[in-house]
């Protein structure tokens, strides 16, 4: 998966089409972020709702016929095919260390008391 870093470019795994990051030029109040765009520079991917969002595709009637239409769903489903946002391995990284010394500590606690029941003879 490609970092979301400014001048990063990547596939859309959807449609095909070839995307480059940039910073978004929104109008108003609206915060500017990195995101996904077109070689025109205009947004590749638009919201429909809180868990569904269309390929923009310039010219796509020339291209596809048709929108693509990608779903939560899918993305968890059909990685291979549908776009999936990118992950900071960091975080990652850092949650699976926490899981692992909890689980630690409840070996411990489970040995611990494996220890006091065989000390006490008790089955």
């Amino acid at each position: 998966m490609v970092e979301k870093t400014d001048g990063a470019e990547m596939t859309c795994k959807s449609c095909g089409t070839e995307l480059i990051c940039h910073m978004s030029s929104y109008k108003g109040d609206f915060k500017n972020k990195l995101q996904w765009q077109n070689e025109d520079g205009t947004a590749h991917y638009k919201w429909i709702s809180k868990e569904k969002y269309d390929c923009i595709i310039p010219n796509e009637i020339e291209l596809k016929g048709e929108t693509q239409t990608i779903t939560q769903e899918t993305t968890t489903q059909e990685t291979s095919t549908a776009y999936v946002p990118p992950v900071n391995l960091d975080s990652v990284y850092d949650e699976i260390k926490l899981q692992q010394k909890m689980l630690e500590s409840i070996l411990d606690i489970v040995i611990d008391l494996k220890r006091e029941v065989k000390e006490k003879n008790v089955t």
